[in-house]
């Protein structure tokens, strides 16, 4: 059985589409549950800037980074999810239009096996690593960074207006 072990890392972007440019901005909340088990948190996400390619789609990477501190060894795992986009005239895009690439993590200290696994729509949840094999009786300390690619494929004949979305981060445990 799966659960929520530390609440969430919501990230508010605000996109603007004027002639192919994008301006991003964010507001961030951060949450951590602790126990006698130590404590795993994400750590505050900083901000994400889609640039325009020029074709229509919009990239950048966001960038998650989990601090353990003397935390009991679990298989555990981060997932990500966007909302759809309401621009400020009231013009919608799905997320479906925003996708998550294949990620790729360092581990500092830590343990246990790494394994990056999710990429597709953010309209569902896509895992973006997760951490097996830790062992249940240690305690493990350490930060895991991840640097996840973000597209969005803007539709054709998109309403030019600022667009704004939340993504949510969650860290799961268990198998």
């Amino acid at each position: 059985m799966r659960k929520r072990i530390a609440s969430w890392m919501a990230v508010l972007m605000v996109f603007t589409l004027i002639g192919g440019a994008a301006h991003a901005e964010e507001a961030t909340v951060t949450a951590a549950v602790t126990s006698v088990d130590g404590l795993r948190v994400i750590a505050p996400i900083l901000p994400v800037a889609l640039l325009s390619l020029g074709n229509g789609t919009l990239s950048a990477p966001i960038l998650v980074t989990v601090d353990e501190t003397l935390a009991k060894g679990a298989n555990w795992s981060l997932e990500m999810k966007s909302t759809n986009f309401t621009g400020a005239t009231g013009a919608t895009l799905t997320a479906s239009a925003l996708a998550m690439g294949t990620s790729t993590v360092t581990r500092t200290l830590g343990g246990g096996s790494m394994g990056s696994l999710g990429s597709g729509s953010l309209d569902t949840p896509r895992q973006i690593y997760a951490v097996t094999g830790q062992d249940p009786n240690l305690a493990y300390s350490g930060a895991y960074a991840s640097s996840s690619p973000l597209t969005l494929t803007v539709p054709n004949e998109t309403t030019l207006d600022a667009y704004t979305a939340t993504i949510t981060v969650t860290l799961l445990t268990g198998s």
